[in-house]
């Protein structure tokens, strides 16, 4: 299970979430969509480690993981799949 409670995270002065809170079941299959800047990116690294929220927490399995360092979290987490950078050519 996967546990967002009251997430905020900021680069500087630019707030990016504020306030997140999420509760996921275990197999529980999301997508996370909206604009560009909408703090998509940011929730992501939140969850993984890669960016230290500001406020809140994310709990992952019973293991509360503010704290922890993101190699852990990370062999824990579903991958994240970024956006393609190759094109695709349609064959008709």
């Amino acid at each position: 299970m996967l546990a967002i409670d009251n997430l905020s995270a900021s680069y500087g002065p630019l707030m990016a979430l504020s306030g997140i809170t999420l509760n996921l079941a275990p197999a529980a299959r999301v997508g996370i969509f909206g604009h560009n800047g909408a703090g998509k990116t940011t929730l992501l690294k939140c969850i993984v480690g890669a960016h230290a929220p500001s406020a809140g927490s994310v709990t992952f399995e019973e293991h509360r993981s503010l704290r922890e360092t993101s190699r852990p979290r990370c062999a824990r987490a579903s991958p994240t799949c970024p956006r393609a950078t190759t094109s695709f050519r349609i064959c008709r």
